[in-house]
């Protein structure tokens, strides 16, 4: 087993800005068309998984109750998590982890079709008016978040096959 990656600390990662969740679904499908080059620690099925738990949690309105730093820190930064791309290196609170985890080595295309459901219920669903770590959101602002967060993650993955 690899020794696992700080994911603060790679370098090659893509310079991603996604417009729409249409961007991000279009990026991910091409990554899963051909081989593509794995700079963090999850696998393209992984990170397309965990995406697809993060719009659901949102469409699903599951209200995690995440710790009151998180919440005093998101509320202050709310402005950077929906116009940059967020930083890696965050260290998930356990609590959060059945929620947003990604399964472990799940398959790249069913990762992908996981991926694509959870968008079409996202663009369908009614948005809860509240994040419970951002708080007030719209739908552009979900939008806008869920194109930051996926910016970052697939970052992490490089179209071709030369080694890491």
């Amino acid at each position: 087993m690899n020794q696992p990656v700080d994911s603060k600390t790679v370098t090659g990662r893509r310079k991603l800005q996604f417009a729409t969740i249409e961007d991000v679904l279009a990026d991910a499908e091409q990554l899963a068309s051909g081989p593509c080059r794995q700079l963090g620690n999850w696998s393209l099925g992984e990170i397309y998984d965990h995406l697809a738990k993060a719009l659901d949690s949102a469409t699903d309105d599951n209200q995690f109750a995440p710790p009151l730093l998180f919440k005093i820190i998101g509320r202050l930064m709310k402005k950077r998590f929906l116009g940059e791309t967020l930083t890696p290196g965050f260290k998930m609170p356990v609590k959060m982890e059945p929620i947003f985890m990604p399964e472990s080595g799940v398959d790249d295309q069913e990762g992908l079709s996981r991926l694509r459901r959870s968008i079409e219920r996202f663009q369908a669903a009614t948005l809860p008016d509240r994040s419970p770590m951002l708080g007030k959101m719209t739908r552009d602002q979900w939008h806008a978040f869920h194109c930051r967060h996926a910016e970052m993650h697939l970052s992490f993955l490089v179209p071709g096959n030369s080694p890491r």
